[in-house]
């Protein structure tokens, strides 16, 4: 893997990717949201937009919802940032057309189902998040490796770890 320390992101400026990784295209980030196009008829064989889960367990703000739609890790809460990097700021669209401030990104510690800890990295902080979302289009560009197989969802890193 050729190393990127020095290579300067002619996007954002900040060094280790090139423009065309870069998640800074911009000032106005989107995180896109399912929502309902307006000029689209509904009729019985229309799939649906978005899927809801229900669960025996309450979420807490150590939940994190699997996101197809959103375009970067984004998290409301933050006492779990083990670091946050507050002079990174933008905007973000919800998916009622609000723009609303991203003020910071960070990284965040997780415990994983086997019990081990990673950290989730690049995660946008947005105060009016009500839920964490891990977007999965981040996850597949940083090489990790998505199954579903009969109800069953995992996540694998390049180890093949889950």
């Amino acid at each position: 893997m050729y190393n990127k320390t020095n290579v300067e992101c002619y996007n954002c400026h900040k060094c280790d990717h090139y423009a065309n990784e870069c998640i800074s295209k911009g000032d106005n980030h989107v995180a896109n949201c399912a929502q309902e196009d307006s000029n689209h008829k509904q009729d019985e064989e229309d799939h649906a937009i978005l899927m809801a889960a229900t669960s025996n367990e309450t979420p807490n703000n150590q939940t994190w919802y699997l996101d197809t739609g959103c375009t970067n890790h984004t998290c409301g809460q933050n006492e779990l940032f083990a670091d946050l990097d507050d002079s990174f700021r933008t905007k973000v669209k919800f998916g009622d057309g609000r723009f609303v401030p991203m003020t910071g990104k960070g990284r965040i510690l997780i415990t994983l189902k086997n019990g081990d800890h990673r950290y989730i990295y690049d995660v946008f902080y947005v105060l009016d998040m009500k839920s964490n979302l891990l977007s999965m289009g981040q996850l597949a560009k940083k090489g990790y490796m998505i199954h579903i197989v009969e109800n069953q969802f995992s996540i694998f890193d390049k180890k093949k770890v889950v």
